[in-house]
């Protein structure tokens, strides 16, 4: 039988459903902010608080249909967006926006659309369309990092790992550079 929260506990909850940071959801939930770091942190270690964050993101994830299968569709439609999609080039050789063949995940690659109406000295008028897609870079690391697919495997024993903060400890109590080359 789990713990009924405090009822700090249950604001703090809500707070840290509305930008995951424990130290302001602590300070909000009514904490002191000179311990709010150290109560936010230990807040998300109990139980009964982590399975009602828990709780609370999959009722929100319900409420909104915001599912990780909607965030993994849309993250693809950014980062395997064509620019090529959006152009045609006539029997001259010149290159035309065109929109008529779009499909709706290229339409949500869009992340800004502008047109501008130009009237010409001799009566006649130019649309001018401007468009940018969504950052790829940002999208292809997001889905690469979902995936797992950029983990390195690390040996790295304990025994190294305190080896190396010796050297940087030596290094830096002397005034030398470290040297990471061993």
């Amino acid at each position: 039988m789990s713990k009924k929260l405090t009822d700090k506990q249950s604001v703090f909850v809500r707070e840290y459903l509305i930008d995951l940071c424990a130290t302001q959801a602590a300070i909000r939930a009514g904490y002191s902010p000179k311990t709010a770091g150290q109560v936010g942190f230990e807040n998300l270690k109990k139980p009964e608080i982590e399975k009602a964050i828990q709780k609370a993101f999959k009722e929100r994830a319900k409420r909104t249909e915001v599912t990780a299968d909607r965030v993994i569709d849309e993250l693809a439609a950014i980062a395997f967006a064509n620019m090529g999609d959006y152009l045609s080039i006539d029997e001259k050789g010149n290159v035309q926006l065109d929109f008529t063949m779009l499909q709706e995940a290229d339409l949500r690659a869009l992340s800004k659309f502008t047109q501008k109406h130009i009237s010409k000295l001799d009566g006649s008028d130019i649309i001018e369309t401007k468009f940018d897609l969504s950052s790829k870079v940002n999208a292809l690391r997001m889905l690469g990092e979902h995936l797992g697919i950029f983990k390195q495997k690390i040996e790295y024993s304990v025994d190294d790992a305190l080896a190396e903060l010796i050297r940087e400890i030596d290094g830096n109590s002397r005034g030398l550079p470290n040297d990471r080359s061993n």
